[in-house]
């Protein structure tokens, strides 16, 4: 049997997924986190990043936002211009905006973020529960959303 390596498993056509690489970090055991992004970034115009976020009410998205916009920008995933934060909060936007319902202003959550930068897209991945405590009552969520990265380094 041939052996699977991970650029062939997040290819897709020619180029590497962005998107693919962003689910995988998000999905990543906790203890394999640093072996992973270490991994990940041996790959050919590939910048990655895995941080966390959670808690509860009203300020969990911007708790999300803030943790990984830092975590990005302290990686150099992305840079720290301007334009580079407006890319990242539109894309983060359209993130929650998959995910945001009612019980986002109640619940407690516990979210793992993943980061990946290829050439020309830049995807952020989110997984993990969201529910209300003491109920026992947790929703897995994962979602992931993609948008075209212009530092204007290319």
């Amino acid at each position: 049997m041939k052996e699977l390596n991970i650029e062939q498993f997040v290819k897709m056509g020619e180029n590497l997924s962005s998107a693919k690489l962003a689910v995988l970090l998000s999905m990543a055991e906790d203890n394999i986190d640093n072996i992973v992004v270490q991994n990940f970034s041996k790959l050919t115009d590939v910048k990655c990043v895995i941080t966390r976020a959670g808690g509860r009410g009203d300020n969990l998205k911007d708790k999300l936002f803030r943790n990984a916009l830092t975590a990005a920008e302290n990686s150099k995933v992305i840079d720290k211009s301007e334009r580079a934060k407006f890319v990242f909060f539109r894309l983060f936007s359209k993130l929650l905006n998959k995910i945001n319902s009612g019980i986002f202003s109640i619940s407690g959550a516990g979210f793992k973020i993943g980061i990946a930068r290829n050439k020309k897209f830049i995807s952020v991945a989110i997984s993990g529960k969201i529910g209300i405590p003491g109920l026992n009552i947790d929703e897995d969520v994962i979602e992931v959303e993609t948008d075209y990265y212009y530092s204007g380094e290319e």
